[in-house]
């Protein structure tokens, strides 16, 4: 089923080389020169865009939370903090050009926001934290507009008061949003909240507001400069961060070695005698025939999609350089891909989506699919088994929407942006149909949210209905008293 967004105008990193995904994660290819020149451009769009700076623990803590994995796959920019994680990327074939670290980001951002006068708000931590943070950072950049710091009281993310949270941080009207509740809370919050608070950036920045405070000293930059902090970081909570960096060595290196020997070690002998000619004769002019949801294009992948593709050729540019919302990619021949080149597919997939279409991969045979379920990243593609299929897939005066795995208050703001907008954009009598197959856990948000969308078609008089409910969700709607009024045609 086909899963739309409606069309935004963000600041991407559209330009940039494609993202290297490490188990399911993106990281940009970015370092903090270009980092800090993105935040600049996201903040004169004046659009909500959310940045992560990734590490090893974030790899760990996603590949058990997949509420956490699909709010890095849909963070508009994920910086690598961590020098493992170069490294691996170097193995993988596409080396990140340097780390950035979020204890050295942050200063560089307040530095210029102090430059070019952007309005920054403090957001977590404790007061004590806070207040010493402020005073530090004043003394340091006198002349930076501190629009704001806010401490709320502790709470799980759910039983947050978010309401009274975004309003202070409307009503302070930041460019640059710093938020310190610790990952997952952090990602998960600014997933949830950013756009209600008007922020145009928002950064998860943990530990390093500790670090500006005092509270917690960071180590030596000798140190810093080996990637030896890890053991400094031990030294000050052994009981707490043994435990944590035990876990990470446990979860992330099996799965990083899995990926290695999948994309760099069997893949090695699939290689074809010139894979560079042959995708520069697939990858055809962008088709812009009409359908209902916009224009489409064509695209063909090669026996063999790496890096070396990726670099070497323009793959992908016709569609980047169309105004197609719709991209079909013939995967039927290709047995390889690999960390790069999912990437950019997943590049790919973000413009069409921010453009109200989306990517379909036909005939993609199972050495891609396993890649893909590797990654856990099948769910962010449709695929169809065949050109008929995927015609099938493209949107028709009927529009469908297809839910992902997770439906909860990370993923309510996105879901909810989707069903509104195609509800106030169809036109009279054309139904609206949600696909809730794929779904795996709902909560409280998520029932709020089909309730609101229900109650929202029948005010505006379109015909809406919820499909395919998966167990969970019929359970879920049957003991709240709620399966017949919402799943009713």
């Amino acid at each position: 089923m086909a899963q739309t967004q409606s069309p935004t105008t963000k600041a991407g990193p559209l330009d940039l080389p494609p993202p290297i995904v490490m188990m399911g994660i993106p990281f940009d290819q970015v370092d903090s020169n270009q980092t800090i020149s993105l935040v600049d451009a996201m903040i004169q769009s004046r659009r909500p865009h959310q940045l992560a700076t990734a590490n090893v623990d974030f790899l760990a803590l996603a590949d058990a939370d997949p509420e956490l994995h699909w709010v890095l796959t849909h963070a508009d920019l994920v910086v690598c903090d961590g020098m493992p994680l170069v490294w691996m990327s170097r193995l993988l074939g596409a080396p990140l050009p340097q780390r950035v670290a979020g204890s050295e980001l942050v200063p560089l951002l307040l530095e210029s926001a102090e430059e070019k006068g952007h309005r920054v708000f403090f957001l977590g931590g404790s007061e004590e934290s806070l207040k010493a943070a402020e005073g530090n950072i004043r003394q340091r950049w006198p002349d930076l507009t501190i629009a704001g710091t806010y401490s709320p009281p502790f709470a799980p993310l759910e039983k947050m008061d978010n309401d009274t949270i975004c309003a202070r941080v409307r009503e302070a009207q930041p460019d640059l949003l710093l938020v310190a509740f610790g990952c997952p809370k952090q990602e998960k919050w600014l997933a949830q909240n950013l756009a209600k608070t008007n922020a145009p950036v928002g950064i998860g920045v943990g530990a390093t507001l500790d670090f500006l405070a005092g509270t917690v000293k960071q180590a030596p930059k000798w140190m810093r400069a080996c990637s030896l902090e890890w053991i400094w970081r031990i030294m000050q909570e052994p009981k707490r961060l043994f435990r944590r960096y035990w876990n990470d060595i446990v979860v992330v290196g099996p799965g990083l070695l899995r990926q290695l020997w999948k994309m760099r070690g069997r893949g090695f002998f699939l290689r074809p005698p010139d894979p560079v000619k042959e995708i520069e004769e697939s990858d055809q002019e962008t088709n812009t025939e009409a359908a209902a949801g916009g224009s489409t294009g064509h695209l063909t992948l090669p026996v063999r999609f790496d890096a070396q593709v990726v670099r070497d050729t323009g793959f992908g540019e016709s569609f980047t350089q169309s105004e197609a919302t719709w991209l079909l990619i013939d995967a039927s021949k290709t047995n390889f891909i690999d960390s790069t080149a999912t990437g950019k597919l997943l590049r790919l997939s973000r413009l069409a989506r921010d453009r109200g279409g989306d990517i379909i991969l036909i005939g993609a045979l199972p050495e891609v699919l396993t890649t893909l379920d590797l990654m856990k990243l099948r769910d962010h593609f449709l695929i169809a088994a065949s050109p008929h299929g995927a015609q099938a897939l493209l949107p028709t005066p009927e529009t469908v929407l297809s839910w992902p795995p997770s439906v909860s208050a990370v993923t309510e703001p996105t879901l909810g942006e989707q069903a509104s907008s195609q509800l106030h954009r169809a036109a009279p009598g054309s139904p609206l149909t949600i696909d809730l197959s794929q779904v795996r856990f709902i909560d409280s948000t998520g029932v709020g949210l089909m309730l609101r969308i229900r109650r929202e078609a029948q005010h505006l008089g379109i015909p809406m209905t919820f499909v395919s409910e998966s167990d969970t969700v019929r359970e879920i709607l049957n003991s709240l008293n709620l399966h017949d009024y919402l799943l009713r045609s």
